[in-house]
């Protein structure tokens, strides 16, 4: 029996009670909340940062490996960039780490026995809390990261560039070549090179 206009401030002022009613529940929640101690956090800091440090350790390590192998075999052959070939690298790492991610958390949890900070669901959604758990996050990624980049010492930085490079040399003779030999009309051409093999990069070509 009542108008639209009626049912709409019925349902605004229905809304209203309820939304002051949860604020007020929120905020005598919060007043006999216990904060949680100073050694709470940094143990809930220490045990969210661990696990993280697996997870830089493997997603550094499996960039660079991978990046370096594609952009030393893919690059090569392809001629892609070595940003493109660390972009791909980076899919890689990131997709092993969905799979291994779940491994390297309960290895965590079982092997490791991490201590616990005791915290409950409500002290859990605290800013203090969750500004600690972030904190240990980055500091343990940093350090896995940092970790992660050991592939480094073993990797030739030079070895990219000088395949790239005589490859590149080596399709501009291949150029030469077909274009010498259809312009004088020859069956067959031949290139000889006198190259330095102490101080050259030059590849042979036949």
């Amino acid at each position: 029996l009542l108008s639209p206009s009626a049912r709409l401030e019925i349902t605004n002022a229905s809304n209203t009670i309820l939304s002051n009613e949860a604020n007020s529940a929120a905020q005598e929640l919060e007043s006999v909340l216990e904060e949680p101690t100073s050694r709470q956090l940094r143990i809930h800091a220490f045990t969210m940062g661990i696990p993280f440090i697996g997870f830089g350790f493997m997603d550094n390590a499996l960039m660079i490996v991978a990046g370096d192998y594609i952009d030393t075999h893919l690059g090569v052959l392809f001629g892609i960039s070595t940003l493109c070939a660390a972009a791909i690298g980076n899919l890689v790492s990131d997709v092993a780490g969905v799979g291994l991610g779940a491994y390297v958390e309960d290895f965590c949890a079982t092997k490791l026995k991490l201590p616990s900070a005791e915290l409950n669901n409500a002290q859990r959604q605290l800013r203090s809390v969750r500004f600690a758990g972030n904190f240990g996050t980055a500091i343990g990624l940093t350090i896995g990261c940092i970790l992660g980049m050991f592939p480094l010492l073993f990797i030739d930085p030079e070895e990219v560039q000088r395949r790239k490079k005589e490859s590149n040399i080596d399709i501009l003779f291949r150029d030469v070549m077909t274009e010498a030999k259809s312009l004088v009309g020859a069956d067959s051409t031949c290139l000889f090179l006198l190259v330095d093999k102490e101080t050259s990069n030059i590849p042979s070509f036949h």
